[in-house]
């Protein structure tokens, strides 16, 4: 902090100095001409890296505001990715539950069972219904009960 503080007198010193130059230029010795070249290319030497330092720091910080949209972008992204997972899980919900009331409200570990035993029982029903329909004359009560009692997938 200090030395940051004695560089600016020293630059506020050196600006004086050239503005008293810079007011009597028409009266200038030959040494008071160096000094204010000096001076000169001093301030001007400044000026460059004070600009060039500023154009970096813009640079930075537009490559900074660059990076925030795109996280922003990404947690915008992120957000409705999750309400639509969100609103899937939403009716995932209803399926099941309107499942678990179809089966008289089995509890979940025993759902995936269930849903199987109601699968497969569908299914022989279906292949019962077909073979009543194509062979219902000689449909006996044993093929009836062998269909029911021991369904294929």
């Amino acid at each position: 902090m200090a030395e940051r503080a004695a560089r600016a007198r020293a630059r506020a010193e050196q600006r004086d100095t050239l503005l008293i130059l810079l007011a009597r230029v028409d009266r200038l010795s030959s040494t008071e001409g160096a000094l204010l070249a000096e001076y000169t290319h001093d301030e001007l030497a400044a000026s460059d890296h004070l600009r060039s330092t500023t154009q970096g720091q813009q640079r930075a910080l537009q490559d900074r505001a660059e990076q925030l949209r795109a996280a922003e972008d990404a947690i915008r992204e992120a957000e409705h990715d999750r309400d639509e997972a969100l609103a899937q899980v939403a009716v995932l919900g209803h399926y099941l539950n309107a499942i678990r009331r179809e089966l008289n409200g089995v509890p979940w570990p025993d759902l995936p069972h269930a849903v199987r035993q109601l699968a497969a029982e569908q299914a022989a029903t279906r292949r019962l219904a077909e073979m009543a329909r194509d062979r219902w004359d000689e449909l006996t009560p044993s093929e009836v009960l062998t269909t029911l009692d021991h369904p294929k997938d």
